[in-house]
């Protein structure tokens, strides 16, 4: 389902909710891989953005103890910063 929804053009992948939470951060937070690694696909998500609480998705991954996540959120970061 969550693929489908992002293969649509009229989807934007980083909208927050009314709390600032983007799909990233909700699916880091529940601990879902298979969405975090499709949503990190994506060039128009960003990675680093806070919720209005100022919780990343890194941060609600690694509060959430999901250390998966957090593993992939940190390779991911680290990919950016070479680039």
């Amino acid at each position: 389902m969550v693929k489908l929804l992002l293969a649509r053009n009229d989807v934007n992948a980083d909208r927050p909710d009314g709390y600032g939470r983007t799909p990233l951060w909700s699916a880091s937070s529940e601990g879902r891989e298979g969405v975090v690694k499709l949503l990190l696909a994506r060039d128009d998500v960003d990675l680093n953005k806070p919720d209005n609480y100022d919780w990343t998705p890194l941060m609600i991954a690694s509060f959430s103890r999901h250390r998966h996540i957090v593993a992939l959120l940190q390779s991911e970061a680290i990919s950016i910063s070479v680039d």
